[in-house]
């Protein structure tokens, strides 16, 4: 079993390796790939534990339900993110913070995709020449969100592709309405695959944004939207530059997530192909998974790659309960409509098998091919 940070900070004092005192300029604050300050880079990662998040992301769309009832009926969404501690201030008495790291929707406005400097270009005999951020729930997280997760709205899809036709249907059969997500005929381009050759990509979808953004906070404690957390063993000393170069160099950047039949697609390919690459670097030691959160369950299916093919769910216990839970800083108590605080209740976690939906990624990648995981649209060469 891991320690707790502070356990493995009072265990192993005279190896801790505090990050520099610059560090307290970006606590609080988020930052895309090319932003990120050298005393973040350098920071090293504490205990050489890498966290694998779990994280509730609201209903699924078109389900004309509360959070609550959604909630209640297992109906939300999941987005995975990656997570790293490190330590900084006075070695006699250090304080613990965290380096939060994944893919997630661009924000409103972003450039990423479009001529950006990082982008690159997807390429193709179509383009997709318009984006526009859509704030549903069950979405990826956008970049701003400090908690993870995103207001709700509602929004409509054009049609990606000639042959895509109409995306009218839903869950209730009801057509959301306001913004759009984009218009125009989109080719992904023609990857590498690691047998050799070249693998295709998925056809059916529409393109949404991704940006791989990174945010730094003053506390250990992991997001309140959080309903599972595994843990990974990484090489001793690694600093969190290491992991970032080690995925951002793949090249991921340009990423989309397909938005398909009211869903975003495409977290979970991110993040089995992002793991299998650092595993292959060695600076993930194993695909074995310690599970943090919920203690002591699903031990006897220890490999990454397995956890990661479920939909994990847990029921609101309080009916009142606020639609704003999981939002703000990890400390806060949550409160219900009136204002009241509410007592924490521990419900169950379960989940269900959920085949991976692969994203679309950029010019110059090369997918690999991983033993053991199945795909809603299996990569063929």
């Amino acid at each position: 079993m891991s320690a707790s940070p502070v356990d493995a900070v009072s265990q192993d004092m005279a190896s801790l390796k505090l990050a520099s005192d610059e560090i307290y300029d970006y606590l609080g604050k988020d930052f895309t790939a090319d932003q990120v300050p050298r005393a973040v880079l350098n920071a090293v990662v504490m205990s050489n534990d890498l966290y694998v998040d779990c994280l509730d992301a609201g209903k699924k769309v078109g389900t004309n339900l509360t959070l609550p009832e959604a909630r209640s009926l297992g109906l939300i969404k999941n987005h995975w993110l990656y997570r790293i501690l490190f330590a900084y201030g006075d070695k006699e008495d250090p304080s613990v913070g965290q380096v939060q790291f994944g893919m997630n929707m661009a924000p409103e406005g972003s450039l990423v995709g479009i001529g950006s400097s990082r982008a690159g270009s997807f390429g193709g005999s179509g383009s997709f020449k318009t984006f526009s951020d859509v704030g549903s729930v069950g979405e990826p997280p956008k970049l701003s969100s400090d908690d993870g997760i995103s207001a709700p709205a509602d929004l409509q899809v054009a049609s990606a592709s000639a042959s895509e036709g109409d995306r009218s249907g839903s869950d209730s059969g009801n057509q959301p309405a306001t913004s759009s997500i984009g218009s125009g005929q989109f080719t992904p381009p023609e990857i590498a695959s690691s047998l050799g050759g070249f693998i295709e990509q998925p056809t059916e979808g529409a393109p949404v944004p991704g940006i791989f953004s990174i945010k730094v906070r003053a506390r250990a404690a992991p997001s309140n939207s959080a309903l599972v957390i595994f843990r990974l063993d990484l090489r001793p000393d690694t600093t969190f530059g290491e992991l970032l170069s080690a995925i951002i160099d793949l090249p991921v950047e340009p990423f989309r997530f397909r938005f398909k039949n009211f869903a975003y697609l495409g977290c979970r390919d991110f993040m089995t192909q992002t793991i299998a690459s650092l595993l292959s670097l060695g600076l993930v030691l194993s695909p074995a998974a310690e599970t943090i959160k919920p203690v002591d369950k699903w031990t006897d299916e220890p490999n990454i790659f397995d956890r990661l093919q479920w939909r994990y769910k847990c029921p609101d216990v309080v009916g009142n309960m606020s639609e704003a839970r999981g939002e703000g800083d990890a400390s806060e108590e949550p409160v219900d409509v009136a204002g009241e605080v509410v007592q924490p209740v521990e419900v169950s976690i379960s989940r269900s098998r959920n085949a991976i939906d692969r994203a679309w990624w950029p010019e110059g990648y090369t997918y690999l091919v991983i033993d053991g995981v199945s795909y809603a649209d299996a990569p063929r060469s």
